[in-house]
């Protein structure tokens, strides 16, 4: 596996560990009781549900971690690195009101902070392969305003924001082609 691939890995495991005893509120459709869960932590995308349509893997409350951008050059002090930002997609369910969105917003803040939490728990990722930039920045929204899906969901009752972390590693080093040809060649 790739070492970027590895750091999405990592992410995950931590946040995994620490939302393993953090609930949040799911959509109950039987009836109007509170019922709370662990949030679903994927890589990517979330997974389908099952053949039959009965598995709600795809339900808020949900954690979705995603390679957005990344790239390789030098960094401001002129070291050549290989930059990853990470979009860490938060979501969460309130069954409140549509006048009570305050609750929804409290549920979201709260995923927010936490994943806040973990990502500034360390400073080295990834076997120490990367480091993680101070300024870890987040957004709230629909979907759609986020592009994160053209088709979007309602605001209320779910409630969605965005953590933005960047990562840096030394640079990937290539040898030069004509040193593997010459090698070749002289054997």
């Amino acid at each position: 596996m790739s070492a970027t691939f590895l750091l999405s890995k990592d992410i995950q495991k931590e946040l995994e560990n620490f939302f393993a005893n953090k609930s949040f509120p799911i959509q109950n459709e039987e009836n109007n009781s509170k019922k709370f869960t662990t949030p679903n932590i994927a890589i990517g995308h979330l997974p389908p549900k099952g053949k039959d349509n009965t598995e709600k893997e795809d339900k808020p409350p949900f954690i979705i971690i995603r390679l957005f951008e990344g790239g390789q050059g030098e960094n401001e002090s002129g070291v050549d690195v290989r930059r990853v930002e990470v979009q860490i997609i938060c979501c969460v369910y309130s069954g409140e009101k549509s006048s009570e969105t305050e609750a929804g917003y409290n549920y979201l803040t709260n995923m927010i902070d936490s994943v806040l939490q973990v990502l500034v728990s360390k400073r080295l990722w990834c076997d120490d392969f990367f480091t993680i930039h101070k300024n870890i920045n987040w957004k709230t929204g629909l979907p759609k305003e986020q592009g994160m899906y053209e088709a979007g969901m309602q605001e209320h009752p779910f409630y969605y924001a965005v953590v933005l972390a960047k990562f840096e590693a030394k640079a990937l080093e290539f040898p030069r082609l004509g040193d593997i040809v010459d090698k070749q060649e002289k054997l």
